[in-house]
C-alpha cells in the first residue's frame, strides 16, 4: 500500500479541543486540573455530554470529506503486540504499557490484544496533530473490542476520557470509509478484521487508584458520558460503553492476564463518593 504524498488541508482530530471547551466549564482547558476540579464538584449545571459527543463526531466528519483525509500511514488500526524494550521505555506511561504486553506474551495470550496502535497516521496533519497511538486493545472473545487509555500521573480522568472517547469515534470513521478508502491495517492473518467485525466497542480509562483520589465525586461524568457513547454506537452500528477502571500496577507481575481483563469490567469499578 502507497501513502499519498499530498497531507491534508486539516487534521481529521482539529477543531474538537474547541468543541469540548466550549460544551464544559473550562477556562483554562479542559485538560487541566482545575476543570477537573470544577467538575469533580458537581456545582457546574451537568454538560450535555450526549450532544457534544454527536458533535464531535460531525466535526471529524467534516474534517475527513473537506481536509482532504484520504492521506493515510500503512498500519492504522493493525493489531499486533509490541514487546521489545525501547528509548521510550523511560517514559512511565510507555514503560508499563511494555512492561504488561510482555506479561500478556509471557502468558501466551498475545494474539488477544495489541498495544500502541496507530489511528491517524496520516489523517491528522493539521493543527490539532497525531492522535499518536491507542495504549492497549483486548479482542474480548464475545465478538468486540476493548479500547484501552493507560495513565499513570499525568494528566485528568476528564482528559483521559475524551482521548478514549476520540479514539472509538475514529474506529467508527475507519469502518465507515473503509471499503472504499482501505484505512485499517491488512497483514497476512487479517488481523484487521478484528476492528472491522466488532460486535461492540468498550471504551475504558485504566489507570492506578491514585490517579483518581482527587476526583472521587466524576461518577455522574463516568455516567453521562456512558449514556452518551452508548446512544451514540447504536446510531452507528456499533454499541459503546465507557467506563473508568482502576488497577494496581505495583503488582501486576504475580497477576494473571484474567485478573486484568476483569479489572476492565465489574471488578475495577471507581469506589465513587
Amino acid at each position: 500500500m502507497s501513502t499519498p504524498t499530498t497531507k491534508p488541508k486539516r487534521g481529521l482530530l482539529d477543531g474538537l479541543d474547541t468543541l469540548i471547551n466550549n460544551a464544559l466549564p473550562a477556562p483554562k482547558g479542559y485538560a487541566s486540573k482545575t476543570t477537573a476540579l470544577e467538575l469533580n464538584r458537581r456545582e457546574q449545571p451537568f454538560p450535555d455530554l450526549t450532544t457534544l459527543v454527536e458533535s464531535l463526531w460531525r466535526q471529524i466528519v467534516v474534517n475527513w470529506v473537506e481536509g482532504g483525509c484520504q492521506s493515510r500511514g500503512e498500519s492504522n488500526w493493525r493489531w499486533k503486540l509490541l514487546t521489545e524494550k525501547g528509548e521510550s521505555e523511560g517514559q512511565a506511561e510507555v514503560g508499563l504499557q511494555r512492561r504488561i504486553a510482555r506479561f500478556i506474551e509471557s502468558e501466551g495470550q498475545g494474539k488477544h490484544w495489541s498495544n500502541e496502535t496507530p489511528t491517524g497516521s496520516g489523517l491528522s496533519e493539521g493543527a490539532s496533530g497525531d492522535p499518536g497511538g491507542l495504549d492497549f486493545a483486548h479482542s474480548d472473545g464475545d465478538g468486540g473490542v476493548v479500547l484501552i487509555e493507560l495513565k499513570v500521573g499525568s494528566n485528568t480522568p476528564i482528559s483521559a476520557a475524551f482521548q478514549i472517547v476520540q479514539y472509538g469515534l475514529m474506529l467508527t470513521m475507519a469502518r465507515l470509509v473503509d471499503k472504499q478508502n482501505r484505512i485499517i491495517s491488512e497483514d497476512i492473518e487479517n488481523n484487521g478484521d478484528v476492528w472491522r467485525n466488532a460486535k461492540h466497542a468498550h471504551l475504558r480509562v485504566l489507570a492506578p487508584a491514585s490517579f483518581y483520589s482527587r476526583f472521587l465525586g466524576l461518577q455522574w461524568f463516568e455516567e453521562r458520558l456512558d449514556a452518551a457513547v452508548g446512544d451514540f454506537g447504536d446510531v452507528h452500528a456499533l454499541p459503546m460503553t465507557f467506563g473508568f477502571r482502576e488497577f494496581d500496577p505495583a503488582n501486576l507481575e504475580p497477576t494473571k492476564v484474567s485478573e486484568l481483563v476483569e479489572r476492565l469490567g465489574e471488578k475495577g469499578k471507581i469506589p465513587w463518593k
